[in-house]
C-alpha cells in the first residue's frame, strides 16, 4: 500500500482537496453513537485523521467535508429517506456488527450528525451533505472540486466499504486521480470490510496509502515548489 513513486510528483497540495467522509458521531462516538465503528477501530481512525488534517490546513490544501443526514420529517414524512433497501434492512442486523439498523435517527441538526470534534470543519471549509452513499450523487462536491482546482482527491472516513468506496468510483468516473487514506478509514461491518474495500480501490480505482505517506508527499511538493502554495490561513 504504497503510492508509486512516478505518481508521488503529480500530487501537490494546491491540485488536491482532503475530503472527510461521514466523520459523524453516529458512527464514531461510542457515548452516542448506533451505527458504530467499533471503539478501538475508532480511535485509532481519529489520531491520524486528525494529524492528516491538520497538515492539510498547515500547507493552504483545500478541505472539503463530507457528511450525511435527512431533513427533518415533514408532514408527508422523510422526503429523501425512500431508499427500498434502507427499509428493507431497518431492523435488522447489520452484517458484521451484529446490531439492527435504525433510521430516521440522523436527521438535520441531531448529536448524531456532528462531526466529530477531532476533525469538525472550519468555519470556511466547505461542507457537502449527500443523502446517499457517494459524494458526488445530488450534491455539488464536483462543482466545488472543480472550482478550487482539484486533480486529486484524498479520501477518508467511514464506511470504507459504502460512503468511502461509492465516492471513490465515482471521482474515478469524473477522471480525478484517487488517493484513499487506509488508517483514517474504517467500517461498522467490521475489518474484513474495510480490507475488502481497499483491495477494491488498489484494484480499480486509485491508490491506498498511509496517512504518514500522504503528509510527507504534500510536504515535499510544497518544499520543491513553494510559490505552489494558496493564499490564506497558516
Amino acid at each position: 500500500m504504497a503510492i508509486p513513486e512516478e505518481v508521488r510528483g503529480d500530487i501537490r497540495p494546491e491540485r488536491s482537496a482532503l475530503i472527510p467522509i461521514d466523520m459523524q458521531r453516529r458512527h464514531l462516538d461510542p457515548a452516542v453513537g448506533y451505527h458504530l465503528v467499533s471503539p478501538e477501530f475508532a480511535a485509532a481512525i481519529l489520531a491520524p485523521a486528525r494529524r492528516v488534517l491538520e497538515a492539510a490546513r498547515g500547507l493552504r490544501m483545500p478541505v472539503v467535508h463530507v457528511v450525511t443526514y435527512t431533513r427533518r420529517a415533514s408532514p408527508w414524512g422523510f422526503a429523501d429517506h425512500r431508499n427500498p433497501f434502507w427499509a428493507y434492512q431497518t431492523g435488522k442486523l447489520i452484517p458484521g456488527l451484529g446490531a439492527p439498523r435504525q433510521s430516521g435517527k440522523n436527521v438535520e441538526g441531531s448529536i448524531y450528525a456532528e462531526v466529530m470534534p477531532e476533525v469538525a470543519p472550519r468555519h470556511d471549509e466547505p461542507v457537502v451533505v449527500k443523502r446517499r452513499y457517494s459524494g458526488f450523487y445530488a450534491t455539488d462536491l464536483e462543482l466545488v472540486l472543480r472550482g478550487l482546482g482539484v486533480e486529486t482527491v484524498l479520501l477518508m472516513g467511514v464506511n470504507t466499504n459504502n460512503c468511502v468506496l461509492a465516492t471513490a468510483f465515482d471521482a474515478f468516473s469524473r477522471d480525478f486521480r484517487i488517493v484513499v487514506l487506509e488508517d483514517c478509514c474504517g467500517s461498522m461491518n467490521g475489518r474484513d470490510y474495510h480490507l475488502l474495500a481497499l483491495r477494491e480501490v488498489e484494484a480499480a480505482l486509485g491508490f491506498v496509502s498511509s496517512s504518514e505517506e500522504v503528509v510527507e508527499v504534500l510536504e515535499q511538493a510544497a518544499r520543491a515548489s513553494p510559490a505552489g502554495r494558496r493564499p490564506g490561513r497558516a
